[in-house]
């Protein structure tokens, strides 16, 4: 998730010293995402994201799900110029921002932090209020913080799923490769899928036991999600050309 961080720059743990008589301005775009690539999906959205993007696993021994938002680093085709999101459903991890959880090395505790960064913040009660007159949490963090909650929740159900599909050797690397109309070629990779010869070769109690699970469903919603890279690279060159236009009109 390193990458998908980085749309946090100044991360600091949520204090009722530090933060009092912060509120909070919700911002009408999502500008703050639009140079990542991919974000991180819990197993309970993939079902609402597979048929606009590409689900896919990551590299490393404890791997993630994400959906992949663009064909290069530092881009994101889902994010238009006004910063609004092309798809109907937007991802938990980009609707928790300024808000994230961290956990404490050697620790299963977990503390709610913000981005200071975030141009939402100020100190006018515009918007919606973090902490009271007393220093107490305000309804609206209360909410945010059993939204975190729900989340962390989900994104652990999630990797006890794919660590099961480490354990039965169901992953392999793959990558997505596309000739675009003007005659250059895009390569997409450092992600992993399912391998179909080995998902079938499964034994039959296994299969019932994700089944009972409903992992069956995540394992083809992912293996169906993967025909969206087309409708990305497509995307990616209706950009390149309306990028290399209007850089012909700039220097005329």
């Amino acid at each position: 998730m390193d990458k998908q961080l980085r749309i946090y720059s100044s991360v600091k743990a949520l204090s009722k010293t530090d933060h009092k008589g912060w509120s909070l301005k919700a911002q009408d775009n999502l500008n703050f995402a639009k140079e990542i690539n991919s974000v991180p999906v819990t197993a309970i959205e993939v079902g609402l994201l597979a048929t606009s993007l590409p689900i896919v696993f990551t590299q490393g021994d404890v791997p993630g799900l994400v959906a992949v938002m663009g064909m290069t680093e530092g881009q994101n085709l889902m994010i238009n110029d006004e910063g609004k999101w092309e798809a109907r459903y937007i991802p938990a991890f980009l609707r928790l921002y300024p808000f994230v959880f961290a956990k404490a090395p050697e620790s299963d505790s977990f503390t709610v932090c913000i981005d200071e960064d975030f141009e939402g913040w100020n100190s006018k009660s515009r918007g919606e209020r973090l902490f009271d007159g007393d220093g107490e949490q305000t309804q609206y963090l209360q909410n945010i913080v059993a939204f975190l909650q729900d989340y962390q929740a989900q994104f652990d159900r999630t990797q006890a799923f794919c660590k099961r599909l480490v354990e039965l050797d169901l992953l392999e690397d793959i990558q997505a490769n596309f000739d675009l109309a003007d005659g250059s070629k895009v390569q997409l990779g450092g992600f992993r899928g399912i391998n179909r010869a080995k998902f079938k070769a499964l034994p039959d109690d296994e299969v019932v036991g994700m089944f009972r699970r409903d992992e069956l469903d995540l394992i083809y919603l992912h293996l169906q999600s993967l025909s969206r890279f087309q409708s990305l690279a497509e995307k990616f060159a209706e950009r390149k050309s309306t990028e290399i236009v209007e850089e012909g009109e700039t220097k005329h």
